[in-house]
């Protein structure tokens, strides 16, 4: 399972990750982050016009679909 998510960028001091870094890491669309984001599954912080995400809630939404323990 660990293939289909990058989980060695997650392992970082960074509190916060871009739509990009997100994208990478899950290995999916800008269009399907933003579906699960709209969906709930994560959520997204607003700042100067960028969206980022908690690393807190991409731990947990990484833990509970892929039952990976980072």
């Amino acid at each position: 399972m660990e293939q289909l998510v990058d989980t060695d960028k997650l392992k970082t001091n960074k509190s916060y990750f871009t739509v990009e870094e997100v994208s990478t890491i899950l290995n999916i669309s800008h269009n399907t982050l933003y579906r699960y984001i709209d969906k709930g599954f994560l959520e997204k912080i607003k700042f100067k016009n960028r969206n980022y995400i908690p690393k807190q809630t991409l731990q947990t939404y990484v833990e509970n679909t892929f039952g990976v323990k980072l």
